[in-house]
């Protein structure tokens, strides 16, 4: 959900904003009247003529160790039934990629866990790679076998899924339990019945997740599952923020918001933690 607020008298673009009753909105564009704000939270507390404040900080999210093993949502809140997360600080969700400077070279093997991909299609640890297929063709399959190879050598994987079902999520973290993966796992999911505002921000939350771990010298694997929702639920977004549209209604900055996303994967040198993020996008 898109708000228009009046009368705001400054605010940055990608500023929080507290609308009152628990609701937060993130600043998306201007026009010559109002702040376009995108609603993060329950809409239905919204009340018209409501007083909006800037918060003049950045969007965080809670990031720690205590989400390992558990199932979350685009604003870090459990979804699995269980207690309650302790978070070991906040960070901010929209971060820039890092620099060349705080990069190393791409040297280490990644095993996949199938063969035939290993064999033909070798991926470094820190690579960025698209995985391609119409539906039902076993791209999931092959990323999950992905998770359960690398949560065998100690690798903190983090399982993203944007605008999937809910049953095709439990039937996932299913899987990953039967071969006690799910303990070094953190699914992280944007419901196909979740606002666009949540499987939008979904992606970049998971990236900065694993930008926690990087940090302490631990790899990381990143699935996000799948690009194509994500790319929806973003036209969705710029279509009620009144951009103009491109090709298939897309916006025309669609592929600069991918490669800010994929960009934050790499191999990192010392200085940086020594660790790796490889993406895995489907």
């Amino acid at each position: 959900m898109i708000a228009r607020i009046e009368g705001l008298p400054s605010c940055l673009n990608g500023e929080l904003l507290d609308m009152g009753d628990g609701v937060r909105g993130l600043v998306m564009g201007y026009d010559q009247e109002a702040v376009l704000a995108l609603v993060l939270g329950d809409e239905n507390r919204l009340r018209l003529g409501g007083q909006v404040r800037g918060v003049s900080e950045p969007f965080v999210n809670p990031v720690g160790r205590g989400y390992v093993g558990r199932t979350v949502t685009a604003l870090g809140v459990p979804c699995d039934g269980g207690d309650p997360i302790i978070a070991d600080e906040h960070m901010a969700v929209f971060r820039p990629s890092p620099p060349i400077t705080a990069r190393a070279p791409v040297d280490t093997f990644f095993n996949t866990g199938t063969k035939i991909v290993d064999a033909m299609i070798p991926i470094g640890g820190g690579q960025r790679q698209l995985i391609v297929g119409d539906r039902m063709t076993g791209k999931t399959v092959i990323a999950l076998d992905a998770i359960i190879s690398q949560s065998r050598k100690d690798t903190i994987c983090i399982y993203c899924c944007v605008g999937k079902s809910l049953a095709g999520i439990e039937k996932a973290a299913a899987v990953l339990q039967e071969h006690d993966a799910l303990e070094r796992t953190i699914v992280m999911a944007a419901f196909d019945s979740s606002p666009p505002a949540e499987q939008y921000i979904l992606p970049f939350y998971a990236a900065t997740m694993a930008d926690y771990f990087t940090a302490q010298g631990e790899d990381v694997l990143l699935v996000v599952d799948d690009i194509s929702k994500h790319a929806w639920a973003y036209r969705q977004l710029s279509l009620l923020l009144e951009r103009p549209p491109g090709r298939e209604a897309y916006p025309g900055d669609i592929f600069y918001v991918h490669t800010q996303l994929l960009e934050r994967a790499g191999r990192f040198n010392e200085t940086a933690g020594g660790a790796s993020m490889t993406m895995l996008v489907l």
